[in-house]
């Protein structure tokens, strides 16, 4: 099965690109799964990640499809969004921008007893009662921006999770996180809060829910690659910024 998911999430957003394998990147094991991700974005030859995101990015759903998606959602779960909620959301209209989705996803918050923000049919971004309340503002923008980027390789996640292809999803999470970073640094936000953004939704939901390990990442993992994934980002926007004086 991973043989006929891998060489199409090696060709994920219409990137044309080289053996990962022959990437190196400091600091890490070659041939790892957090080397394979930063491999993919260091051979991204736009000019910047914002013209890469733009070329990459997917066609906007249909209203006809986002009425669909709504519908699905379960009316009893729908929380009254208090005024205090409302100024929490309000952070996260810069990450639907930069992403140019704010005209197209709604936001939903559902009462779930679990920490949860997810992206629906690309349509409807769930985010939990509990989540809304307890992760501050700085992580709440990181994990959105994280889900957001899933939408960039959703066919390929699909696929993934139909054939349980547990490597290839956990390589699609950190290129979603690398996507998130990305966003967080143009923005001017904190990119160290995606880490522990996510930390805190697994220790929490780990006393209540039970995940699939195999779906994730682990720790470590995920720590190697956003350092390196960040320091990648501001040499390259910094090399930018450079040649552009």
């Amino acid at each position: 099965m991973l043989m006929r998911v891998t060489p199409i999430l090696s060709l994920m957003l219409a990137l044309t690109i080289n053996s990962l394998g022959q990437t190196r990147p400091a600091n890490l094991k070659p041939g790892s799964l957090e080397a394979k991700a930063l491999a993919f974005f260091e051979q991204i030859k736009d000019r910047s990640f914002d013209d890469y995101l733009k070329r990459a990015r997917l066609p906007k759903v249909s209203q006809s499809h986002k009425t669909e998606v709504l519908a699905q959602i379960s009316k009893g779960k729908e929380v009254s969004v208090s005024e205090r909620m409302k100024q929490k959301l309000s952070a996260l209209e810069p990450i639907l921008r930069y992403h140019e989705r704010d005209s197209v996803i709604e936001i939903k918050v559902v009462s779930l007893p679990e920490l949860f923000i997810g992206l629906q049919g690309r349509a409807v971004l769930l985010i939990s009662e509990p989540a809304l309340n307890m992760l501050p503002v700085e992580e709440l923008q990181a994990v959105v921006a994280h889900e957001l980027a899933h939408e960039y390789l959703w066919k390929q996640l699909m696929e993934a999770r139909e054939q349980r292809a547990h490597e290839v999803i956990r390589e699609i999470e950190l290129l979603c996180d690398g996507i998130a970073i990305i966003t967080l640094l143009r923005l001017g936000l904190d990119q160290e809060k995606l880490e522990s953004g996510i930390s805190r939704m697994m220790i929490f939901n780990a006393r209540i829910v039970i995940t699939d390990p195999l779906y994730h990442p682990t720790k470590d993992q995920r720590t190697r690659f956003i350092r390196a994934m960040s320091e990648m980002v501001r040499q390259r926007t910094g090399t930018l910024s450079q040649s552009t004086n």
